[in-house]
């Protein structure tokens, strides 16, 4: 087993069953869950960090393959500057658009730890 190298609370906010304390994500996990609180954060909202993504403008416009594209090009920029312990891959955008919204599937390694990772994301106008 794998000692974790990168650790942070789960969202849940579950209490452990056995100590109390509470629930952990580490390594692939953790950093999974941290770009995605980049990607679904708006530049602004943290009133003391400039970290976000501004994907929601995007969603108010008419979902083509190249707003896609668009979308997909600004989240790498956005994963460079505000996640240091990630090489991204490839990010791939499915344009969804009767529903105005989108599907990004974000394959990246751990630059500490020789793993794969991939998770999608679907986002869709409110």
């Amino acid at each position: 087993m794998t000692t974790p190298r990168f650790k942070d609370l789960s969202l849940s906010f579950a209490a452990h069953p056995m100590t109390g304390d509470l629930v952990t994500v580490t390594n692939s996990a953790a950093v999974t869950q941290s770009l995605k609180n980049i990607i679904l954060t708006r530049v602004g909202e943290l009133g003391f960090s400039p970290m976000g993504s501004n994907v929601e403008d995007y969603l108010f416009s008419q979902m083509t393959p190249e707003v896609a594209r668009e979308i997909s090009d600004s989240l790498l920029v956005t994963i460079l500057a505000y996640e240091p312990r990630v090489i991204v891959n490839s990010i791939v955008p499915v344009a969804d658009v009767a529903n105005y919204a989108i599907s990004l599937t974000i394959n990246y390694q751990i630059r500490t730890i020789n793993e794969p990772v991939s998770f999608t994301i679907f986002l869709k106008r409110a």
